[in-house]
């Protein structure tokens, strides 16, 4: 199968998961392209399973038996597991879709740019490979792949008075940022979205002024500054800055993290 006739088959299912619940569709498109050898695998001919999903105790669906390579403790080892099985290749991207939006991932979802993404996808767990996020970021950006996740259905138009905008099918947040002439981090703050890889079409943006309340974070165990302010479209600079934390490398479990 041709490069581009693969990417045409998963695109669209990709897509809706951007749309609808904020995973970049250039990371779904990158997965399925390296979990499957561009649709070639033994797996995802035999089973239409394009992302490597395993079946474990929870899966009450069907399942097929073969053997994959796994890394434990920076060793390369072969394995057999159990892998779900499909009917085609859009259910199979539908239950990736309804993997990532479980708790386990959520910094997958509220990553703000694909390599932020591919790099959480590792630390959640999803691949042993050490190499997996650089594995993915290459396939991206030798594809061209970020072009999906800017999939607007055609140029932003400004309203007259410029205070407000209302989002069309397919818009995102850095394109109506750049029609304004400000940043989607500046944005994503005044209007409290806390994902801005998730706007709604008939949702109201505001695009000057303040944010009215004070957003703040609680440190857990494990938190980074800079995983932080990942959340939240910003910098750990600037969290450093108005939180007057002069060595960003130190953070506590309970901290209370002004936002904006």
């Amino acid at each position: 199968m041709e490069k581009q006739s693969f990417i045409n088959l998963v695109k669209d299912g990709a897509i809706d998961g951007h749309r609808n619940h904020g995973i970049l569709a250039s990371v779904t498109i990158a997965q399925a392209i390296l979990e499957s050898g561009w649709g070639s695998s033994t797996l995802s001919v035999k089973a239409k399973n394009l992302f490597g999903i395993k079946a474990f105790d929870d899966w009450a669906g069907a399942y097929t038996t073969m053997d994959t390579t796994e890394y434990y403790n920076g060793m390369r080892q072969t394995v057999s597991a159990r892998f779900r099985a499909y009917n085609s290749f859009n259910d199979s991207i539908k239950d990736h879709t309804k993997l990532l939006l479980t708790e386990r991932y959520k910094a997958v979802r509220e990553a703000t740019n694909y390599k932020d993404a591919c790099y959480a996808l590792k630390n959640c767990g999803y691949a042993t490979d050490p190499n997996y996020p650089q594995l993915l970021i290459t396939l991206i950006e030798q594809n061209n792949l970020t072009r999906y996740d800017s999939n607007t259905s055609g140029p932003i138009s400004q309203p007259c008075n410029g205070d407000t905008y209302i989002v069309k099918s397919g818009d995102t947040l850095s394109d109506i940022a750049a029609a304004y002439s400000t940043t989607y981090q500046h944005l994503a703050q005044i209007n409290g979205i806390s994902n801005p890889n998730l706007i709604y079409p008939g949702q109201v943006i505001k695009i000057n002024g303040s944010s009215t309340n004070t957003t703040t974070y609680t440190v857990k165990s494990g938190d980074t500054l800079s995983g932080i302010a990942a959340m939240y479209g910003t910098t750990y600079q600037h969290l450093a800055n108005i939180n007057g934390i002069s060595n960003p490398n130190l953070i506590y479990v309970g901290q209370v993290i002004k936002i904006a």
